[in-house]
């Protein structure tokens, strides 16, 4: 009975840390291709507004 209930529960953990694992690579993605050229120009993150940054997630 217990090894079925904590067997489900690791399921459960493993499912949840694939799905947070796959949003960090996306932002990780969006990041990258906003620090590289856009347009032509070469930005900077450091340059990209905080509130733009939000628009994407």
């Amino acid at each position: 009975m217990m090894n079925g209930s904590i067997d489900s529960i690791t399921q459960a953990d493993n499912a949840i840390n694939k799905k947070y694992c796959r949003v960090e690579a996306k932002k990780n993605e969006s990041s990258q291709s906003t620090s590289s050229t856009t347009n032509g120009v070469d930005i900077s993150p450091q340059m990209i507004d905080p509130s733009d940054e939000m628009q994407w997630h």
